[in-house]
């Protein structure tokens, strides 16, 4: 199966609107893709990459927290609508977004947090996951069974 994908340019990407964070506290953001406004605020603070992949946004941001950097990733239908996340990182962990390439078997693989190789695919359909479990370390979803984001990762203890 062909995927279209292409990476989007930075200025098709726009914050709109800031819920102020803390220290602690991710920041939220209202995005507008491709002029479309997003249907709701996302956590983060730092947009760093976009992909049109297929019919749908595959969005990349960074929080921005001092020693516990994490990277959100969120799935937009083309009309700005979330359908669905995840994020990487952990209490302490380090890290930066790194070498996102869009591969030829439709994922998009990317460094981060101790220079881990990880792969994102967008699923046609939803597949069905058990919290926990069917995620790499250092994954996590919002509380659903079933996801359209298939990840793969294995990052290794940081030292």
């Amino acid at each position: 199966m062909v995927v279209d994908m292409e990476l989007l340019s930075k200025d098709k990407l726009e914050i709109r609107d800031v819920e102020k964070g803390s220290e602690y506290i991710s920041y939220k953001i209202l995005l507008a893709i491709e002029g479309r406004p997003a249907n709701s605020f996302v956590k983060g603070v730092q947009v760093e990459y976009g992909v049109k992949y297929d019919n749908c946004y595959v969005i990349f941001v960074t929080d921005d927290i001092l020693n516990e950097e994490t990277l959100r990733v969120y799935l937009f239908d083309l009309n700005a609508k979330l359908i669905d996340y995840l994020y990487i990182g952990s209490a302490y962990s380090t890290g930066r977004l790194q070498d996102l390439t869009l591969q030829k078997d439709g994922s998009i693989s990317f460094l981060f947090i101790g220079d881990t190789l990880w792969n994102i695919k967008v699923l046609s359909k939803a597949e069905m996951i058990i919290p926990f479990v069917s995620n790499p370390k250092g994954v996590s979803r919002k509380s659903v069974f079933s996801s359209f984001l298939h990840v793969q990762g294995s990052p290794k203890a940081e030292t």
